[in-house]
């Protein structure tokens, strides 16, 4: 064993038994805290009623949130700040990621009764474990996006948050790492099904306008889905706003989910939006501004529909036919 091998494994079990020490003390205090604040009865004693389909209806009443989007909106940064709220247990991408169940599920590939057992069984543990610890469970997951109608089903009292992002900038993170191209996950990313208006050009599409589809048909779904959603269970955001969010904002956000005194500081969560978590660090992909004028016609024609609805502005205003299919 070399010398440098000995260091990095000696380095590895201090920084590891002291993340155990730390992480325990951490749920310590935090269960702590949230006594200290809730004058509810312990989750724990009432965990074995709430927590099981079998004997009781009573998990009907847990409310778990689900935050929809593309991907690439700033998920990772608001988990991040919801995790500074004592009452929330916030994860980004739990195992099972979901990939290929909500690439399957959304491309019919399973049927419904499918989708939905396979997802009570990789949800429902992460649920009721948030719930016997005194949280609530937010998954930020945009793979959630896509099985949406079932975890209404599964929890119907569950919240959804809409988090959506600037078309041309999504396009743009999606280019850099090559969407529909060498991606690792492009196996189970979505492509258009037979009733889609661009199911028979998709063979012909350039990859940024099969981004750009991707952008337009996650949004539409997810508008589809809010629709018929309770004011009290749905908030639409975008990613700009949330950057930019000022106090009322961020008071807004965290009162969607739990009451005031679960919410944090105005001056921590500043400190958490000032630092975009998993911001796009490789990859090259010309801005916007510097697409080509076939490039924003390809673009424009595809989101244009959804792009309005969410009321941002398209570069591309001439009425005449674009040119299709551009590099």
């Amino acid at each position: 064993m070399s010398f440098k091998e000995k260091i990095l494994r000696i380095l590895r079990r201090l920084f590891y038994g002291w993340h155990r020490k730390a992480e325990k003390r951490y749920r310590q205090l935090n269960r702590a805290l949230l006594r200290s604040l809730s004058g509810e009865t312990d989750p724990i004693a009432s965990a074995p009623l709430v927590t099981n389909r079998r004997t009781s209806e009573e998990w009907r009443s847990l409310s778990p949130l689900w935050v929809l989007s593309t991907g690439r909106t700033g998920t990772n940064t608001l988990t991040e700040l919801f995790r500074l709220s004592p009452k929330i247990d916030a994860y980004h991408e739990p195992s099972p990621e979901l990939f290929q169940l909500s690439h399957d599920y959304f491309m019919e590939n399973i049927n419904d009764k499918q989708a939905l057992l396979a997802l009570m069984y990789a949800r429902d543990e992460w649920v009721f474990r948030s719930f016997r610890d005194g949280y609530i469970y937010v998954e930020t997951n945009n793979r959630v996006t896509y099985l949406s109608d079932l975890l209404q089903k599964l929890f119907p009292k569950s919240k959804f948050l809409y988090l959506h992002r600037n078309p041309y900038d999504f396009i743009r993170s999606g280019m850099r790492r090559r969407y529909y191209e060498e991606h690792l996950r492009d196996a189970d990313r979505i492509t258009p099904m037979s009733g889609d208006e661009f199911y028979d050009e998709w063979q012909s599409f350039s990859t940024i306008e099969k981004v750009a589809w991707n952008w337009r048909t996650v949004n539409q779904h997810s508008i589809d889905f809010l629709a018929d959603l309770p004011d009290k269970q749905k908030m639409v955001l975008s990613s700009e706003s949330l950057f930019n969010a000022d106090k009322t904002q961020v008071d807004a956000l965290f009162d969607f989910i739990v009451s005031a005194d679960y919410r944090p500081s105005y001056t921590e969560a500043q400190k958490v939006l000032d630092t975009k978590h998993n911001a796009q660090k490789e990859g090259a992909f010309s801005k916007p501004g510097d697409w080509t004028d076939e490039q924003i016609a390809g673009v424009d024609r595809i989101i244009r529909p959804v792009a309005e609805q969410l009321s941002y502005k398209l570069f591309s205003s001439s009425s005449s036919e674009p040119k299709l299919h551009s590099k």
